[in-house]
């Protein structure tokens, strides 16, 4: 039973779902600057379950532009994960999974080669890992164009004796499996 009070939501008496202002809080009460607050002990924070045997979305996160500018390179959407840290509340963003444009939008037809970037947190700032691009190609280490299907920043290791192809080693990877060297 839903009970209404100026603005708020209140579930028997409780607080466990607030509404103020056009945002919801689950388990904490709704502030003013996110659309949804899910808070507790909870098995899952969110699940979601397109029930169909349809390649159908079951979450869709979409960004749209705030101006009548057409988007730039590097415009997209991104879903965060925070953590938190060693003060209580303090939650930084740990990783972040992005999809972007790679070109300037000019129509709504030839331009829409898009990214799948992966970030991570060094030394406390975001930094790309890895990136995938709309040619299939995957750049790993910073790695923002890569010029092949697989382009590394620093030493690749290939098998598990630590041999590493790096700037001493240069050139293709071909793993001879008799020996378990690299050639």
């Amino acid at each position: 039973d839903l009970e209404s009070t100026v603005g708020v939501f209140v579930k028997d008496g409780s607080d466990n779902i607030s509404y103020v202002s056009g945002n919801v809080g689950i388990g904490t009460n709704a502030t003013g600057t996110e659309l949804l607050s899910v808070s507790g002990d909870l098995g899952s924070a969110l699940s979601l379950n397109a029930d169909d045997d349809l390649n159908s979305e079951v979450l869709a996160l979409t960004r749209t532009r705030s101006s009548a500018t057409a988007p730039a390179a590097g415009f997209g959407a991104n879903l965060a994960f925070r953590l938190e840290g060693f003060t209580d509340g303090d939650n930084a963003v740990a990783a972040r999974i992005s999809t972007v444009w790679e070109n300037t939008q000019t129509n709504d037809i030839g331009d829409r080669d898009s990214s799948l970037v992966f970030n991570t947190m060094a030394d406390n700032a975001q930094v790309e890992a890895m990136r995938l691009t709309s040619s299939g190609s995957v750049g790993i280490g910073g790695i923002t164009d890569p010029s092949a299907k697989l382009q590394v920043a620093g030493a690749l290791v290939v098998g598990d004796d630590g041999e590493a192809c790096d700037g001493t080693t240069q050139g293709g990877i071909k793993f001879n499996d008799t020996d378990d060297t690299l050639e």
